[in-house]
Order: C-alpha cells, then structure tokens, then sequence
C-alpha cells in the first residue's frame, strides 16, 4: 500500500491470510490509522517497511506474523505511532537492518520481542524524540556487557531519542536480563531467581 492518500483501513485486505513471501510495504498514506485487517497473516518472507503513514496508531494488526525475517524492518516517520504492540511475535534473526526513526510520539520500544537476539543488519533508534524505554533490545546488543557482544552485523546507532534510550550504554543499563534460573546468595539466604 504505498501514496493512498484517502486510503482510512485495509479492510479490503482482511481476506488476507497465511505467510506472504515477499516483503509488506505499508507507505506515504495519509489517513491510514490502523492495520487491524492484517490481522491473519502469520508470516513475511523477506521484509516490512511500515514508512510515512502520519495518522498511523496502531500496529496490532500484524499481531499474528512471527517468526524470523529475511531482511530489513522499518518503521519510520508515523508520528502518531505510540508503541510497537503488534511486532513481538518477529522474534528474529532479521536479515537485514532494524530502523526505528522519526516517530515522533513513540515512547517504548517493548512492542518487539525481548527474543530478538541477531540482526544481520545495520541497528538504527534514532530521532525518536519521546522514546525512553529501549530496554526491549538488551539481549540483541549483549546486556550487560554490549559490544562488541551483540547480535548486530553492521552499524549501530542510537541517537537522538529521549533519557533512557539516547545512548547504547543508556539501553544497557535499563535492559531487563532474562532469569538464568540460579539461585542468587545474599547473606547466607538463597533467593531463586
């Protein structure tokens, strides 16, 4: 869907079901809120790019698509796009770049998989001026330590958003390990972790 200007929904799509093999291009269109009529697609082959849609709020329409992705993920320039709630279900690897750029009302990141752990890729949070919680990617950039322990192929940079998820070593701190399920010792008392 690319320069439909009055385009509101897709629910013409809402037949659309199943794994499509090739890439799912959502761009330039202007009055597109949502994508909530996606919602059976389970799969994408090669790459989604979700780019200039101005109204867009909503991404829970592509809830049911998991797996990995043969390239690249881009969500860039939908200012009314607050979460990422829809794309948990990517749990990687990407096969190309992660670009997270000029959502102007973004605020967290914890929409993606917390799974996601190799982008073949470039790695780009940048001009994200309200975004503060990135801690959804501390396993792809190797929390605790970062890189160069990351999951990430290429370039990686994180820039421009707000407190919290305006540097790597920002990320890092506020990233949530996962349990190793070892007991913790503190003061002669074992906690299970």
């Amino acid at each position: 869907m690319d320069t439909l200007p009055l385009l509101q929904d897709l629910a013409a799509l809402s037949a659309l079901a199943g794994d499509i093999g090739g890439s799912l291009v959502i761009a330039r269109n202007t009055a597109l809120d949502n994508i909530d009529a996606l919602t059976s697609l389970t799969g994408v082959g090669t790459a989604i790019y979700l780019q200039d849609n101005p109204a867009l709020r909503s991404l829970a329409g592509l809830s049911g698509v998991s797996g990995a992705l043969g390239g690249d993920l881009f969500v860039t320039q939908n200012p009314s796009l607050e979460t990422l709630e829809g794309l948990g279900g990517l749990r990687g690897p990407f096969g190309g770049t992660l670009q997270i750029f000029q959502n102007s009302s973004l605020t967290t990141l914890s929409g993606l998989s917390e799974d996601l752990s190799s982008v073949a890729g470039d790695l780009f949070i940048t001009s994200n001026v309200l975004l503060q919680d990135c801690a959804a990617l501390g396993q792809l950039l190797g929390a605790p330590d970062g890189p160069p322990a990351d999951g990430v192929g290429g370039i990686i940079d994180i820039a421009g958003n707000a407190t919290g998820c305006s540097t790597i070593q920002e990320l890092l701190a506020s990233a949530d390990l996962p349990s190793s399920g070892l007991p913790i010792w503190l003061l002669d008392q074992v906690l299970e972790n």
